[in-house]
């Protein structure tokens, strides 16, 4: 197959020898087909984003197949989404390598925990209530931070 370019994750440096933690032929097959992103495991803004070229661990959506969040993820869609919209307003911080977002809702707020700026969002949840956020609050919290957004211009008034 000439032409074809081995997805970053999966080239073992140079001089690196026969390590164990090298990628499994079984995992790199389904690196490479994207078939690991389905309705079941996925939600559909982690279908549609895909599998980023530049990461080396497949995308781990932070929602079940019934819409519940899950503190074990990696980079979901949606979860970044949300929290580029919360950095966008104003109403995210950062400590050292924690970090924390508030996004409104139309009967409170998503509370948000995560490493960083990126990655893995360990704690999702509602203000109201405390119970963990499901995809249909993370997608009214996506409506209502870019409606917030375009009538404030990204900054708190």
């Amino acid at each position: 197959m000439s032409g074809d370019v081995e997805h970053p994750a999966l080239a073992t440096p140079e001089g690196m020898g026969d390590f164990s933690w090298r990628v499994s032929d079984e995992y790199r097959a389904i690196l490479k087909s994207g078939v690991y992103l389905t309705p079941a495991t996925h939600c559909a803004r982690c279908i549609e984003a895909g599998h980023p070229e530049h990461y080396g661990s497949p995308r781990t959506c932070g929602f079940d197949a019934s819409g519940a969040f899950k503190a074990r993820n990696w980079s979901c869609a949606t979860l970044d989404e949300l929290r580029r919209i919360a950095y966008d307003s104003e109403h995210a911080t950062r400590w050292n390598d924690i970090s924390v977002a508030v996004m409104p809702l139309e009967y409170g707020f998503i509370v948000l925990h995560y490493h960083k700026d990126y990655g893995c969002t360990d704690l999702a949840y509602r203000s109201y209530d405390r119970e963990l956020i499901t995809l249909a609050d993370a997608e009214e919290a996506i409506r209502c931070g870019a409606a917030f957004i375009d009538a404030y211009g990204g900054a708190t008034p």
